[in-house]
């Protein structure tokens, strides 16, 4: 396993595998073939913003400073936090990029539809009870706050009234101040990103 790059490079055939909301965590695969006989795991943490295709021919990727993304319409550097980190990404015909955290590569003879070695039970299973529910107090607030974030920024594009943002963005507040007291230094991200309201 290698952890924390800056680069990869490979001719091998890619798909997007998975994505998580909450963590934000990005997999991309590629399976075994008759020429090929290993599978690889390309594993984006904490993923913010993207713009690349489905599945794609050969895949590149290197970190790159911010202003790489002003060629993009979608404006990802919006989503630029500290701690984030700007990948370019490349394929045969086409080029794109993610924003996010750390990155890490794995390769193994596992089946395609397999568990990846980079998604560890405790980032799917082990910190959840059976109801679903996280066991952990403080992450429970933080997926809260996640969730909460997100509420607000879909009535945003939505086109709510500015009445109604505004007493979501206050309420929001409300819940983050109480987060943070509870649970000082805890939170990453959006769910604890005060930011000025935009309407």
């Amino acid at each position: 396993m290698e952890t924390n790059l800056k680069s990869f490079k490979s001719a091998r055939k890619f798909s997007v595998f998975s994505y998580g909301i909450s963590r934000g965590p990005l997999l991309l695969r590629s399976g075994k073939t008759d020429e090929h006989h290993t599978r690889i795991d390309v594993l984006i943490k904490d993923v913010r913003a993207l713009e690349l295709r489905s599945w794609f021919e050969g895949l590149e990727i290197s970190e790159v400073d911010r202003n790489y993304l002003r060629d993009f319409p979608s404006n990802p550097l919006e989503m630029m936090e500290a701690g984030l980190r700007v990948y370019a990404l490349s394929g045969k015909g086409w080029h794109g990029f993610v924003v996010g955290g750390n990155f890490c590569v794995h390769e193994d003879d596992a089946d395609f539809m397999a568990p990846s070695e980079l998604l560890p039970a405790s980032d799917t299973g082990d910190e959840i009870d059976r109801y679903g529910r996280y066991i952990d107090p403080a992450e429970a607030y933080q997926q809260f706050m996640l969730k909460l974030f997100d509420v607000e920024e879909e009535a945003r594009e939505l086109a709510y009234s500015k009445e109604a943002l505004a007493r979501l963005h206050e309420a929001r507040l409300v819940f983050l101040a109480e987060f943070k007291e509870k649970f000082p230094g805890y939170g990453k991200g959006r769910a604890v990103w005060n930011r000025p309201l935009v309407l």
